[in-house]
């Protein structure tokens, strides 16, 4: 079990990221936001997710599911 000083540090953690319950803040920090393009290291695992998700689409498309999976991962603007 944790004692109240890990929680509130753990919280603390949660607030600089800016997940906080009812707040989008986590969605404009470059430390949790990632895009595809970004010339990060994460760029080449949000591709191969982004795939497989389009492939999965296709594969449930076929099987019967109307096109209900639309999900598009964000791209990074060219500066």
């Amino acid at each position: 079990m944790l004692d109240v000083s890990s929680k509130q540090k753990i919280k603390n953690k949660f607030y600089k990221v800016g997940f906080v319950p009812f707040t989008k803040d986590c969605l404009n920090n470059l430390l949790m936001r990632h895009e595809l393009d970004e010339n990060s290291n994460e760029s080449e695992s949000l591709r191969q997710l982004q795939s497989d998700y389009i492939t999965t689409t296709l594969e449930a498309e076929k099987l019967g599911f109307n096109n209900m999976f639309t999900a598009r991962l964000p791209k990074a603007k060219k500066q």
